[in-house]
């Protein structure tokens, strides 16, 4: 199985001020669903990965976190893709809990899900977290340049998921 964990937010959605809070908030980055769905169909499984520590201060509902999920799994759906799972960590930033990146829980919970060993997925983000995740567990990261990120010279770059996926769909 060739997996892919994925970022999401400043990923595949846009980035908010403070943070996706409202189904409303969740706006796809042009091409991302559609690259999604192409690496799906290339025969990739897709995972997403997410801190969301709106959650443990009070300003997202797990409800809302689940549409927005929904929203992404139905508009890769609609392109001909799937999104096998999504992972995230529902915890603050000052927690020190086992599953926020770029502690290994989140990985260590999809190893267990997939039976893939962290050292043969491919991880795709925008932050400086999921680089050192990447590298604690053994996985390949790719970085791609956002607006709001400085480039991670110790990985792959590309400007945007399409290209990303492109490169992962000739070489893995």
């Amino acid at each position: 199985m060739r997996l892919v964990v994925f970022n999401r937010d400043g990923l595949l959605n846009e980035p908010t001020d403070n943070g996706i809070t409202q189904l409303s908030d969740w706006r796809p980055i042009t091409g991302a669903i559609e690259a999604l769905a192409k690496l799906s169909q290339a025969g990739f499984t897709l995972v997403v990965a997410n801190n969301q520590p709106e959650i443990a201060e009070g300003k997202l509902e797990l409800d809302t976190l689940e549409a927005i999920h929904t929203r992404l799994n139905e508009l890769v759906e609609n392109r001909g893709g799937t999104i096998s799972a999504i992972f995230y960590c529902p915890h603050s930033e000052d927690s020190q809990c086992p599953c926020r990146k770029p502690n290994t829980g989140l990985i260590d919970a999809i190893e267990l899900e997939f039976s893939v060993p962290a050292t043969d997925m491919l991880l795709v983000t925008n932050t400086h977290d999921d680089i050192e995740l990447a590298q604690k567990v053994g996985a390949q990261a790719f970085w791609i340049r956002t607006a709001n990120t400085e480039s991670d010279s110790a990985v792959e770059t590309f400007p945007d998921v399409r290209q990303a996926v492109d490169h992962i769909i000739c070489h893995y």
